[in-house]
């Protein structure tokens, strides 16, 4: 062997670990870094379906909500609550009401006030505490129109009394009752 034979050997060596190391360097970076990659490519095609089918879903929604209402309008859902936006609009309506039920049943109305106990989501009970005078038919066609119409109304706690010692016609009553009847709570509220 000769000594330039002997130089060569001697880098070979030294060589082969450096481009060793530097293969192992790569690998425990490179291996990692792909395992990674793969994942995230993974998690956006998880993400791209979910996304195409959430945009499915939305494209459906038009013809569900039409069909939903199509099927309160035929069910006449919406008819049996009492009206109004707020609290204080659905208690206006619930006495404009009770107002004109006991006008076109030929009675007088005294006094009325509305109370509204604890909500229950997704309704809220709306009592309206009146006094009225009237007679017995009067308070017969109330009672009628109650029980028959729409919006779905409860007579509760009805109390009658004569109005003889007040020297009303003799036929004339003093009645007090409490009307209930429930509200849709807007969906921000429940």
């Amino acid at each position: 062997m000769s000594p330039s034979d002997d130089r060569r050997s001697s880098c070979v060596g030294p060589l082969a670990l450096t481009l060793g190391l530097a293969a192992l360097a790569f690998l425990i970076v490179a291996l990692p870094w792909r395992a990674k990659l793969n994942e995230y490519q993974q998690t956006a095609t998880d993400y791209a379906a979910q996304l195409a089918s959430f945009e499915a879903r939305l494209a459906k929604r038009p013809d569900v909500e039409r069909a939903l209402a199509g099927l309160q309008a035929r069910t006449g859902v919406q008819r049996s609550y009492i009206q109004g936006q707020t609290l204080g609009l659905a208690g206006a309506n619930l006495q404009q009401l009770t107002k004109g039920l006991i006008e076109d049943a030929g009675g007088t109305l005294i006094s009325s006030q509305i109370v509204t106990p604890q909500a229950e989501p997704p309704l809220q009970m709306l009592v309206n505490k009146v006094r009225m005078r009237g007679t017995t038919e009067n308070l017969l066609k109330l009672a009628h129109r109650v029980e028959s119409g729409e919006p779905a109304l409860f007579l509760d706690n009805l109390l009658v009394r004569s109005a003889r010692r007040q020297r009303r016609p003799v036929d004339e009553l003093d009645i007090q009752f409490d009307l209930a009847g429930y509200m849709r709570l807007a969906e921000e509220t429940q």
